[in-house]
């Protein structure tokens, strides 16, 4: 056996044996009874690891109630998330449609007024002058 070896189980074993006052534990005097035929050292050390695990527990819960609480805070940040996505989108559809609309009426309106098409309306109105059933069919889509 290696000497460090022998060293390191030396000091595990007066670890566990050489007992430690753990934070926050109560005199040893008024501790629970224990089972009988147990050596005073014994219930010394079994009552201390008890006072230790009960800290363990109550850290353990602090860490769940912490890690309840990122949850939460996630849950919120998805929530905060969805809504500005959902936002956007529904601006940028509107504004799509309503740019959309306009640009119809802004590309109809200069066809009608630069475009072919308001020279050859202005020269049917001038044959419909003569024409009586060319008159009545530009009634009929009002454009005389």
């Amino acid at each position: 056996m290696k000497p460090g070896t022998l060293l390191t189980a030396a000091l595990l074993v007066a670890t566990l044996l050489v007992p430690l006052p753990v934070a926050g534990a109560e005199d040893p005097g008024d501790m629970p009874p224990m089972p009988t035929g147990l050596s005073k050292d014994t219930r010394f050390i079994i009552y201390y690891i008890d006072k230790r695990f009960e800290q363990v527990d109550k850290r353990f819960e602090q860490v769940n109630n912490r890690f309840n609480d990122l949850i939460q805070f996630l849950w919120m940040l998805t929530g905060i998330f969805t809504t500005l996505v959902l936002t956007v989108l529904g601006y940028a559809w509107w504004d799509r449609r309503t740019i959309i609309r306009e640009a119809r009426n802004q590309a109809v309106e200069q066809i009608e007024k630069e475009g072919r098409l308001k020279d050859l309306i202005l020269a049917l109105r001038e044959k419909a002058k003569k024409d009586r059933e060319l008159a009545t069919i530009l009634r009929s889509f009002n454009l005389l």
